[in-house]
């Protein structure tokens, strides 16, 4: 819940006139409205990934970069509205859906899900200082050393996102 939303409007103002909106991978875009998109610290060498990857990523698959390093999947909390959209259009599983996935995996002895950090903020700035580790966060909470990655050659700007036409 936003408790300032004039402050967050006026903030947003601000970045749009200091010229500092996030753009995409390449610094080419400008990255419309308050979307979800998926980023990675800018020394990680990775500009985009498969729909299907991200998916078997968050589901405690490991996956590599183009360097060969392992990418390591960080979450929102559970019950927040980003990841409830992530979990439902990447892994397509509703939140007690989810919920019962990672304790089947408990109750088998295998991994849990990764791990969650809140508040989006200390998310952002985790993922920006460490190369590899790779999470989803609204533009709104984009700061200096992330950059976005396309899913499945798409960046937030381009039809056919995967998370475009949602809603905060």
């Amino acid at each position: 819940m936003n408790r300032f939303p004039f402050l967050r409007r006026q903030a947003m103002a601000l970045v749009l006139i200091a010229g500092l909106w996030p753009t995409d991978a390449r610094g080419a875009a400008p990255v419309p409205g308050d979307v979800l998109v998926v980023v990675v610290s800018q020394s990680t060498p990775l500009a985009g990934i498969r729909l299907d990857d991200l998916r078997r990523l968050f589901l405690d698959e490991m996956i590599r970069d183009a360097d060969w390093n392992k990418l390591v999947p960080l979450n929102q909390v559970p019950g927040s509205s980003e990841r409830t959209l992530f979990d439902s259009r990447v892994l397509g599983m509703a939140p007690d859906e989810m919920a019962r996935f990672w304790i089947d995996r408990k109750v088998r002895g295998d991994k849990g899900a990764p791990r969650s950090v809140a508040p989006a903020g200390n998310l952002a700035r985790l993922v920006a200082k460490f190369k590899g580790t790779i999470t989803f966060i609204r533009t709104v909470d984009m700061i200096p050393g992330l950059k976005i990655v396309k899913i499945d050659g798409r960046g937030p700007g381009d039809a056919g996102y995967a998370f475009a036409s949602q809603g905060r």
